[in-house]
């Protein structure tokens, strides 16, 4: 799971996770979703990327494969 940070200063409903984020909070997103979140900076700061994030690191290591 990636993650994500509520730095808008109010509460935020999330659609896909069906419930409020408060102010600070940091919530748990689906790796595949956190690119999503990317580029809003006035409202998220992404905390972690998740798995995929590494796995590519750590395929890029051994050459791509």
């Amino acid at each position: 799971m990636g993650q994500v940070r509520n730095v808008s200063g109010e509460p935020r409903y999330v659609p896909e996770l069906n419930r409020v984020i408060d102010v600070d909070e940091v919530a748990d997103v689906p790796d595949e979703r956190v690119d999503g979140y990317d580029g809003q900076y006035e409202v998220w700061e992404i905390v972690d990327r998740g798995e995929t994030a590494g796995e590519t690191d750590s395929v890029a290591k051994k050459g791509g494969k």
